[in-house]
């Protein structure tokens, strides 16, 4: 992953990105997608 600005990413940052990669991609479903993104927050 690139860093934005020098600004290291969080890992739950680069997760987010995975995650919404693979819901574009039609891999996971909407609901899916939003309970791993809750996941992610806790």
């Amino acid at each position: 992953f690139k860093n934005s600005g020098g600004k290291h990413y969080h890992r739950w940052e680069a997760a987010l990105e995975i995650l919404e990669k693979r819901y574009a991609a039609g891999e996971i479903d909407e609901a899916e997608f939003l309970a791993m993104k809750q996941n992610l927050g806790k």
